[in-house]
């Protein structure tokens, strides 16, 4: 299908701009296999799939059709049986089990005895998990929850409407229903900083005692720092000793107290607000905190399981077939085994590769599913942001937009020089007081946030990433401002007030 064809097929629809986040080909074919109808049915017995929705080379767009299809499934189903939710919670922790249980599997798996033709088997075993993985993201029913929450909050309470954002934002906090990486890993590292400085030992000379803390560290959490990426990276030990570095300057003891308390307060708040509730608003918002908790845990299930394939499966699949550890990401499960069974595909393949390299769309239109590679999905990039995505750069010349707004996520305010970070390769430019502009955030950038009195995201709500960790942290945060990362740029001096959810362009750079 030509370019002009699927441009014009596209137009047909009316698109909202969701968020900017490219992705290998690996994890973005999986999207598509995650998003069949009977994919969803198989493991969670529901068909939500998106029947309309843009991917072109890391820009996503929806309609509003997937929305009310989205309420409209659940609120038939919940009709049909009441305490649907409650199972289908259960349903989704047993994914993320199953998940986490083949990802330490893997970890037993020694590739170098095993033929083609094992490998192969091998990989399409870990397609089949890491699809299923998919499914929590996928299905998850947040959106729908906030809506029947805040309308039951307001109607079983009797409270005016500013009300009811502050009591849905204790609501909104994560319960410790298990291990969360993005949560624990910043406080752990935090106590291996207190032992550091209590025992006055500098970072290069460090004891047997805290080297071999600061290696678990390393070992336990490496993976979170982007395995969904084209580059094959994990955090290393330098970057922990970097962090380390900024940590031990501050108040370490009253840091850990913070997050200690705010995580015991949170759920004190949450535990006394529920005494006042109705038992149907108490029910739904026990599970929509479960689904908040999900969200990560699911997440970073299906991420450690791509981390542990990637190390194990695909690096020895790229070594056998002479491909790097990034060009093979760039292809699909189904293309490596083919391959591994069959070399004479070897030129086609690495033709298809150095096209995704350049960019690739899926488009997805009434259900069927449209894929084009390099300069073609380049081209439908730009044309579909010029007409839907609403956002230009800031130029030298453009009239400035004064006054960015969002949700407040962590009240507060904060003044500082702007950083806009497009992905992790960035972290390095922030410096301690700026203020950190994103897409969004993601446990990659948790080196400049560490560092930063503030932070901005185009989406995201009160439960999202950056809004957790800020927190957490102590600093203002707003989220959903949809394009404060094309209306500031770097050197920009800002004023945030979280609790009005407004930016102020102070002094531009």
């Amino acid at each position: 299908m030509s370019n002009d064809v699927l441009i014009n097929i596209i137009c047909e629809k009316e698109w909202h701009f969701y968020v900017t986040r490219k992705f290998n080909w690996f994890v973005e074919n999986t999207q598509i296999l995650a998003n069949k109808p009977q994919t969803l049915i198989k493991y969670i017995g529901l068909d939500i799939a998106q029947e309309n929705y843009l991917i072109l080379n890391g820009d996503e767009y929806y309609t509003d059709y997937e929305t009310s299809k989205y309420n409209r499934v659940f609120e038939n189903i919940l009709k049909k049986d009441p305490d649907f939710l409650k199972s289908f919670v259960k349903n989704i922790f047993k994914i993320a089990k199953d998940v986490n249980n083949y990802a330490d599997d893997l970890k037993k798996v020694d590739t170098r005895t095993i033929s083609d033709s094992r490998l192969a088997e091998a990989i399409l075993s870990f397609q089949e998990k890491y699809t299923m993985s998919f499914i929590p993201a996928s299905s998850r029913p947040d959106a729908y929850l906030d809506t029947k929450i805040k309308k039951l909050i307001q109607t079983s309470m009797g409270v005016a409407k500013h009300k009811v954002d502050e009591i849905f934002s204790i609501i909104a906090t994560y319960p410790k229903l298990g291990e969360l990486a993005y949560a624990d890993e910043p406080l752990e590292l935090l106590y291996i900083a207190q032992s550091i400085k209590k025992s006055g030992y500098t970072l290069d000379n460090l004891p047997n005692d805290l080297y071999k803390k600061l290696a678990n560290h390393v070992s336990k959490y490496s993976w979170m720092k982007g395995p969904i990426f084209i580059e094959d990276i994990s955090f290393t030990r330098e970057e922990y000793l970097e962090r380390l570095e900024n940590l031990i300057s501050k108040n370490i003891d009253e840091e850990i107290s913070r997050i200690v308390t705010i995580r015991k307060t949170d759920q004190a708040k949450y535990k006394k607000l529920s005494k006042t509730f109705t038992q149907e608003l108490k029910n739904i918002a026990d599970i929509l905190r479960s689904f908040i908790f999900l969200r990560t845990y699911t997440t970073e299930a299906s991420d450690r399981l791509l981390f542990n394939a990637r190390t194990i499966l695909l690096r020895e699949a790229a070594q056998r077939l002479r491909f790097s550890p990034e060009e093979i990401t760039m292809l699909s499960s189904d293309e490596i085994v083919a391959l591994l069974l069959d070399k004479r595909q070897q030129k086609d393949l690495e033709i298809l590769i150095n096209e995704r390299m350049k960019g690739y769309a899926i488009v997805i239109i009434n259900d069927n599913v449209t894929t084009t590679f390099g300069e073609q999905a380049e081209l439908l990039q730009h044309t579909v942001a010029d007409k839907y995505k609403g956002n230009t750069v800031v130029g030298k010349s453009a009239k400035r937009q004064r006054v960015i707004k969002g949700t407040p996520a962590s009240l507060g305010t904060a003044q500082g020089v702007v950083k806009v970070l497009t992905d992790y390769r960035e972290v390095e430019k922030v410096n301690r007081g700026d203020i950190l502009v994103a897409s969004m955030t993601t446990p990659d950038f948790i080196v400049a946030m560490e560092k930063s009195a503030a932070f901005i995201t185009d989406e995201g709500g009160v439960t999202c990433h950056a809004a957790i960790i800020a927190r957490e942290f102590g600093v203002p945060c707003i989220v959903g401002t949809g394009n404060a990362t094309a209306l500031l740029k770097d050197g920009d001096i800002v004023e945030i007030d979280a609790k009005k959810g407004l930016v102020t362009l102070i002094k531009p750079a």
